[in-house]
Protein backbone atom coordinates (compact mmCIF):
# COMPACT_ATOMS: atom_id res chain seq x y z
CA UNK A 1 0.00 0.00 0.00
CA UNK A 2 1.29 3.49 -0.88
CA UNK A 3 2.22 5.81 1.96
CA UNK A 4 -0.36 8.35 3.11
CA UNK A 5 1.08 11.85 2.72
CA UNK A 6 0.16 14.23 5.55
CA UNK A 7 0.58 17.99 5.87
CA UNK A 8 0.48 19.56 9.35
CA UNK A 9 -0.87 23.13 9.59
CA UNK A 10 -0.31 24.70 13.01
CA UNK A 11 1.55 27.78 14.24
CA UNK A 12 3.01 26.02 17.32
CA UNK A 13 6.46 24.69 16.41
CA UNK A 14 6.76 22.23 19.29
CA UNK A 15 3.35 20.73 18.54
CA UNK A 16 4.21 20.34 14.84
CA UNK A 17 7.52 18.67 15.60
CA UNK A 18 5.94 16.30 18.12
CA UNK A 19 3.12 15.43 15.71
CA UNK A 20 5.59 14.81 12.89
CA UNK A 21 7.68 12.47 15.08
CA UNK A 22 4.54 10.61 16.12
CA UNK A 23 3.18 10.17 12.59
CA UNK A 24 6.57 9.22 11.18
CA UNK A 25 6.61 6.21 13.53
CA UNK A 26 3.65 4.78 11.60
CA UNK A 27 5.06 3.07 8.53
CA UNK A 28 2.16 3.91 6.23
CA UNK A 29 2.17 7.64 7.08
CA UNK A 30 4.66 10.26 5.89
CA UNK A 31 4.62 13.91 6.92
CA UNK A 32 5.48 15.80 3.73
CA UNK A 33 5.34 19.32 5.13
CA UNK A 34 4.50 21.74 7.92
CA UNK A 35 2.63 25.02 7.44
CA UNK A 36 2.66 27.82 10.03
CA UNK A 37 -0.50 29.59 8.82
CA UNK A 38 -3.54 29.16 6.61
CA UNK A 39 -2.07 30.73 3.48
CA UNK A 40 1.02 28.53 3.73
CA UNK A 41 -1.20 25.47 4.27
CA UNK A 42 -3.07 26.17 1.02
CA UNK A 43 0.15 26.85 -0.88
CA UNK A 44 1.87 23.68 0.38
CA UNK A 45 -1.24 21.55 -0.18
CA UNK A 46 -1.30 22.65 -3.83
CA UNK A 47 2.42 21.98 -4.16
CA UNK A 48 2.67 18.68 -2.23
CA UNK A 49 -0.79 17.19 -2.96
CA UNK A 50 -1.08 15.44 0.44
CA UNK A 51 -3.82 12.91 1.10
CA UNK A 52 -4.60 14.63 4.41
CA UNK A 53 -4.09 17.96 6.19
CA UNK A 54 -4.20 18.20 9.98
CA UNK A 55 -5.45 21.78 10.36
CA UNK A 56 -5.47 23.94 13.48
CA UNK A 57 -8.38 26.40 13.76
CA UNK A 58 -6.55 29.42 15.18
CA UNK A 59 -3.57 30.49 13.06
CA UNK A 60 -2.18 33.85 11.97
CA UNK A 61 -3.92 35.34 8.94
CA UNK A 62 -6.54 33.03 7.44
CA UNK A 63 -8.04 30.79 10.13
CA UNK A 64 -8.32 27.02 9.81
CA UNK A 65 -11.98 26.97 8.79
CA UNK A 66 -11.57 29.50 5.96
CA UNK A 67 -8.38 27.70 4.92
CA UNK A 68 -10.21 24.37 4.88
CA UNK A 69 -12.96 25.77 2.65
CA UNK A 70 -10.46 27.18 0.16
CA UNK A 71 -8.18 24.16 0.28
CA UNK A 72 -11.06 21.78 -0.47
CA UNK A 73 -11.90 23.87 -3.54
CA UNK A 74 -8.33 24.06 -4.83
CA UNK A 75 -7.14 20.56 -3.84
CA UNK A 76 -10.35 18.47 -3.76
CA UNK A 77 -8.55 15.14 -3.35
CA UNK A 78 -6.99 16.30 -0.08
CA UNK A 79 -9.00 15.60 3.08
CA UNK A 80 -8.87 17.84 6.17
CA UNK A 81 -9.09 16.96 9.84
CA UNK A 82 -9.44 19.90 12.21
CA UNK A 83 -7.15 19.34 15.19
CA UNK A 84 -7.86 21.89 17.91
CA UNK A 85 -8.08 22.78 21.59
CA UNK A 86 -11.56 24.28 21.07
CA UNK A 87 -14.33 21.99 22.32
CA UNK A 88 -17.08 23.94 20.59
CA UNK A 89 -20.08 22.50 18.77
CA UNK A 90 -20.56 25.65 16.64
CA UNK A 91 -16.96 25.45 15.42
CA UNK A 92 -17.44 21.74 14.74
CA UNK A 93 -20.43 22.49 12.53
CA UNK A 94 -18.59 25.30 10.73
CA UNK A 95 -15.61 23.01 10.13
CA UNK A 96 -17.77 20.25 8.65
CA UNK A 97 -19.65 22.75 6.47
CA UNK A 98 -16.26 24.02 5.22
CA UNK A 99 -15.42 20.51 4.07
CA UNK A 100 -13.49 19.00 6.98
CA UNK A 101 -14.08 15.29 7.46
CA UNK A 102 -13.05 15.23 11.10
CA UNK A 103 -12.85 17.46 14.17
CA UNK A 104 -10.47 16.19 16.83
CA UNK A 105 -9.48 17.71 20.16
CA UNK A 106 -5.76 17.92 20.87
CA UNK A 107 -6.15 16.29 24.28
CA UNK A 108 -7.37 12.92 22.95
CA UNK A 109 -5.31 9.75 23.21
CA UNK A 110 -2.75 9.15 20.46
CA UNK A 111 -4.50 5.89 19.54
CA UNK A 112 -7.77 7.81 18.96
CA UNK A 113 -6.04 10.29 16.66
CA UNK A 114 -4.44 7.51 14.63
CA UNK A 115 -7.80 5.74 14.48
CA UNK A 116 -9.49 8.90 13.17
CA UNK A 117 -6.78 9.40 10.54
CA UNK A 118 -7.18 5.80 9.43
CA UNK A 119 -10.94 6.24 9.01
CA UNK A 120 -10.47 9.40 6.96
CA UNK A 121 -7.87 8.03 4.58
CA UNK A 122 -9.88 4.82 4.19
CA UNK A 123 -13.44 6.19 3.65
CA UNK A 124 -14.93 2.73 3.43
CA UNK A 125 -14.28 2.47 7.17
CA UNK A 126 -16.27 5.58 8.11
CA UNK A 127 -19.84 4.35 7.76
CA UNK A 128 -21.78 1.86 9.85
CA UNK A 129 -22.74 1.29 13.45
CA UNK A 130 -20.20 -1.53 13.62
CA UNK A 131 -17.58 1.24 13.64
CA UNK A 132 -19.13 2.90 16.71
CA UNK A 133 -18.12 1.74 20.18
CA UNK A 134 -20.85 0.58 22.55
CA UNK A 135 -20.64 3.89 24.42
CA UNK A 136 -20.82 5.90 21.18
CA UNK A 137 -23.95 3.96 20.17
CA UNK A 138 -25.42 4.72 23.59
CA UNK A 139 -24.64 8.44 23.27
CA UNK A 140 -26.07 8.57 19.74
CA UNK A 141 -29.24 6.79 20.91
CA UNK A 142 -29.69 9.35 23.69
CA UNK A 143 -29.05 12.27 21.30
CA UNK A 144 -31.61 10.83 18.88
CA UNK A 145 -34.02 10.43 21.80
CA UNK A 146 -33.87 14.18 22.43
CA UNK A 147 -31.51 14.41 25.40
CA UNK A 148 -29.16 17.41 25.67
CA UNK A 149 -25.41 16.97 26.21
CA UNK A 150 -25.83 17.92 29.86
CA UNK A 151 -28.65 15.40 30.35
CA UNK A 152 -26.60 12.67 28.67
CA UNK A 153 -23.58 13.47 30.87
CA UNK A 154 -25.73 13.22 34.01
CA UNK A 155 -27.37 10.01 32.82
CA UNK A 156 -24.06 8.31 31.97
CA UNK A 157 -22.24 9.84 34.99
CA UNK A 158 -19.47 11.40 32.89
CA UNK A 159 -18.32 14.95 32.17
CA UNK A 160 -19.71 17.22 29.45
CA UNK A 161 -16.22 17.17 27.94
CA UNK A 162 -16.43 13.38 27.56
CA UNK A 163 -19.82 13.59 25.86
CA UNK A 164 -18.53 16.22 23.41
CA UNK A 165 -15.56 13.97 22.64
CA UNK A 166 -17.93 11.07 21.95
CA UNK A 167 -20.01 13.26 19.64
CA UNK A 168 -16.91 14.42 17.79
CA UNK A 169 -15.94 10.78 17.17
CA UNK A 170 -19.50 9.87 16.11
CA UNK A 171 -19.66 12.76 13.62
CA UNK A 172 -16.31 11.73 12.14
CA UNK A 173 -17.16 8.04 11.88
CA UNK A 174 -20.58 8.65 10.33
CA UNK A 175 -19.40 11.57 8.20
CA UNK A 176 -22.08 13.80 9.75
CA UNK A 177 -21.74 17.58 10.00
CA UNK A 178 -23.98 18.07 13.03
CA UNK A 179 -26.41 16.54 15.53
CA UNK A 180 -29.34 16.74 13.12
CA UNK A 181 -27.54 14.63 10.52
CA UNK A 182 -26.46 12.13 13.17
CA UNK A 183 -30.05 11.86 14.44
CA UNK A 184 -31.35 11.39 10.90
CA UNK A 185 -28.78 8.64 10.38
CA UNK A 186 -29.81 6.96 13.66
CA UNK A 187 -33.47 7.05 12.62
CA UNK A 188 -32.65 5.55 9.23
CA UNK A 189 -30.74 2.75 10.99
CA UNK A 190 -33.73 2.09 13.30
CA UNK A 191 -31.56 2.84 16.34
CA UNK A 192 -34.61 4.25 18.16
CA UNK A 193 -36.04 0.75 18.29
CA UNK A 194 -33.43 -0.08 20.92
CA UNK A 195 -35.08 -1.49 24.04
Amino acid sequence: MDQIKILIADDHTIFCQAMQRLLDTVRRYRVVGIARNGAEAIQKAQQLQPHLVLMDIQMPGTDGIKSTRLLRQLVPNTQVIILTMHDNEKLLQEAMEAGAVGYVLKDIEISELLNTISKVVHPEHIYGTDKLTCREKEVLFLVASGFTNQEIALRLIVSMHTIKNHLSHIFTKLNCANRAEAVRWAVEQNMLLKS
